[in-house]
């Protein structure tokens, strides 16, 4: 059998894009392969994710000229639109400082899983009850 093909993987934070190049080894395991392709080729999948936190990044501000979008880690800077000192990439800290420097209280709404953990462990503590009272 033959050894594993080699891949490459290149991520581009600014487009959330992934450029993944497959030897003819990788793309022959695939139905869409033929083997008139060339010896690699590129496959693009491009994902936009919901924002979320939208509570939050209400008091955002957009960067200046000479602000950056985003940091090295590729998250988004959250820059305060109520002062100019004030910039983070939490959104967690972005609520703390609006509730303690500028008495906003920001309020988040639980994410599609804290709903569904809440949910299972009010079933969960709901049939043990039952089970308690029989």
């Amino acid at each position: 059998m033959a050894p594993p093909a080699e891949k490459h993987f290149t991520i581009d934070d600014d487009e959330s894009t992934i450029i993944s190049e497959f030897t003819d080894l990788d793309s022959t395991q695939f139905s869409f392969a033929s083997p008139t392709e060339s010896r690699t080729t590129p496959a693009t999948v491009t994902r936009k994710r919901k924002q979320t936190a939208t509570n939050t990044w209400d008091h955002a501000r957009k960067p200046y000229n000479d602000e950056l979008e985003r940091a090295a880690t590729g998250q988004r800077i959250f820059y305060c639109k109520h002062c100019s000192k004030y910039k983070t990439v939490s959104t967690s800290s972005a609520r703390y400082h609006l509730e303690h420097d500028h008495k906003i209280v920001v309020t988040t709404q639980p994410t599609k899983a804290q709903k569904a953990r809440h949910e299972r462990l009010d079933a969960t503590f709901g049939r043990a009850t039952a089970n308690q009272q029989q």
